[in-house]
């Protein structure tokens, strides 16, 4: 095991813990580390770091876990779509198809009182893992302008002329 502490900078002395384990988290990871970097990661509750270092590590299994845990418990429906969004593209990489279907099942539900992020997220992530169709739905749901731009570009003309109002 490598001496963390000979490794940080004299600055180290006055910074938060946080910050520390930051650093070590992104020093064992260059190390190829991967297992002190997620452990570094996990003392800093920051869900960002942690899972960037789960994506780098290729631990898309652990990524759609804490994400699909964060859909399970928060509040905030911003932060829950944004952890659907984590959840799909872990599922697509990991080639879980039951957990991909549940997730873009909750991709799909657009709310009327959702924000613009919220509706561009749930969209484009739909749309980046290849449910373009889905994807040009849930945008038709608050801009059809929009969707039927996407659908041009997706060569989907005959939806696009229906979002235009042409039957």
């Amino acid at each position: 095991e490598k001496n963390e502490a000979n490794r940080l900078p004299s600055a180290a002395a006055v910074w938060l813990p946080k910050e520390r384990d930051i650093y070590l988290a992104q020093l064992a990871m260059l190390d190829g580390d991967v297992e002190r970097s997620i452990e570094a990661a996990r003392r800093t509750n920051d869900p960002v770091l942690l899972r960037i270092t789960q994506m780098l590590a290729q631990r898309w299994d652990q990524v759609a876990k804490d994400a699909m845990a964060v859909v399970k418990n928060t509040a905030s429906d911003e932060e829950r779509v944004e952890s659907l969004s984590w959840a799909l593209a872990a599922a697509y990489r990991t080639k879980d198809q039951a957990l991909f279907r549940q997730v873009t099942e909750q991709l799909r539900d657009v709310k009327t009182d959702e924000s613009e992020l919220e509706i561009n997220l749930r969209w484009r992530s739909l749309a980046m893992h290849g449910d373009i169709d889905t994807a040009i739905g849930v945008l038709a749901v608050a801009d059809p302008a929009a969707a039927a731009k996407v659908a041009c570009a997706a060569s989907r003309f005959e939806r696009a002329a229906q979002l235009c109002g042409f039957d």
